[in-house]
């Protein structure tokens, strides 16, 4: 595997894929290089994955005061010149360097993926919390400090209700020096990425900013400001970690064609034939190869891609949502395929026709979620189609009140796959009788 060298460290690299562009992915503090690397084979071009100094198999300076956000964005620097990367991607510690990077070089990429960022020109109000995990690694081999992060309470807990997490944090927590690291942690957690934010108006590099509601390590409200700051950055923000489990194939989708230099940043859902097929295609990808697919690893082993109708354009519809006489202040009770309920309340209507057939759905909107969510099922529904439903997110209405219902977007949810997984059943009012054959199809295991 190839090493960069700067000043102060040796870098830990692999890459993937051949051509244009180059990206270089760089990862979240206590993360390596692996963080990325589900991501990485669907993304165009050449992709160069690297730990930063006191993580992964990087080297670790001993200087405890050599790991400013200023040394993260030298190792990120010296690795995209080493390779020639045109763009950059970076989750949260690796968000940061790439902002510390360009508020001294404005134009140094032609594209960037901001992940979850953290931080901005203020001290880390958390760094008390990050100062105990140092310490808890100081003095311990690789294997001890892997033991004792898998141990932790809090996460054994996490583990239960998500088991994948587990083996993400056992190939993400692979750290040659822990000593380092924790020095890294320490040095991080202390300072600030960006060191005046008016310098990222001057950044006109078109950007990409993805955050999450409800995440205190990396606040929504930042990204929100980020997007204010950066003069040509384009804001996704999710409402939970659900929504973006939900939505992952999407946003993979979208990014893998913001970095190959398909258009500016968009967050509209694909519309065209062509946008359609990628999008996918690249559904597909994740759900073959990513931890977090909601296939077993025996599915995984023999899954061959999802079946789906081909697309019709009769089925996306522009209507006005309707809330006249629709009851909005009603606690909507969605009782799941596990016995739970989850709440929402209506939005409103959409009116439409199926092959000269009236129909009628509800949308439903949720606190912890932008857009509005329809499940429906259909005379499909048992046959061609996953028994208990479907589900689609609808962008809420713009000015002239109306939305965009596109049932070739129309996705199972991830029970249909395995039933391990608690999913919304559709209520009886969006028990459809005419036959939406668009969208995906039965999951044959």
């Amino acid at each position: 595997m190839p090493e960069v060298r700067n000043d102060d460290a040796t870098l830990f690299c692999e890459v993937e894929g051949e051509g244009e562009p180059v990206t270089v992915f760089a990862h979240g503090l206590t993360n390596n290089r692996n963080e990325l690397a589900a991501f990485t084979p669907l993304v165009p071009g050449t992709k160069v994955r690297f730990d930063f100094r006191g993580h992964g198999r990087s080297s670790s300076p001993a200087d405890p005061k050599a790991f400013r956000f200023e040394d993260f964005a030298r190792d990120l620097d010296a690795v995209a010149d080493a390779f020639g990367a045109t763009v950059a991607v970076g989750t949260s510690l690796g968000a940061g360097a790439i902002g510390n990077l360009v508020c001294r070089e404005p134009d140094r990429f032609e594209r960037m993926v901001w992940l979850l960022p953290a931080g901005l020109d203020l001290p880390f109000g958390l760094a008390n919390r990050y100062h105990l995990i140092a310490e808890d690694l100081e003095g311990k081999t690789p294997q001890e400090a892997l033991e004792a992060v898998l141990n932790d309470p809090a996460r054994v807990a996490e583990y239960v209700e998500t088991p994948w997490r587990l083996e993400l944090d056992r190939v993400l927590w692979q750290h040659d020096d822990p000593d380092g690291l924790a020095r890294a942690i320490h040095g991080a957690v202390e300072d600030w990425p960006i060191p005046n934010r008016e310098l990222l108006r001057d950044v006109a590099t078109p950007t990409i900013i993805v955050t999450i509601e409800g995440d205190d390590i990396h606040p929504a409200e930042l990204g929100l400001l980020l997007s204010e700051l950066l003069p040509n950055a384009e804001l996704i923000a999710l409402g939970s970690q659900e929504e973006l489990l939900r939505r992952i194939p999407e946003l993979v989708a979208r990014v893998s064609a913001f970095i190959a230099g398909n258009g500016e940043p968009s967050v509209r859902v694909a519309t065209r034939m062509s946008e359609l097929e990628e999008f996918r295609a690249e559904k597909d990808a994740f759900f073959r190869d990513d931890p977090r697919s909601p296939l077993t690893p025996g599915q995984r082993n023999g899954f061959g891609g999802l079946a789906y109708f081909p697309e019709e354009p009769g089925l996306s519809i522009h209507a006005k949502l309707e809330t006249q006489g629709v009851d909005r202040d009603e606690a909507i009770e969605m009782q799941t395929t596990t016995g739970g309920l989850q709440v929402y309340r209506r939005a409103g209507i959409v009116r439409f026709e199926v092959e000269a057939e009236p129909a009628v759905v509800t949308l439903y909107a949720s606190e912890d979620m932008h857009e509005l969510f329809l499940p429906f099922r259909d005379a499909t529904s048992g046959k061609e189609t996953y028994g208990a439903g479907r589900y689609l997110e609808v962008e809420p209405p713009g000015a002239d009140g109306r939305v965009r219902i596109d049932f070739n977007a129309a996705y199972n949810p991830y029970c249909a796959y395995n039933p391990d997984w608690s999913c919304p059943i559709p209520p009886g009012e969006n028990w459809l009788s005419v036959p939406i054959r668009a969208g995906e199809k039965t999951f044959e295991a």
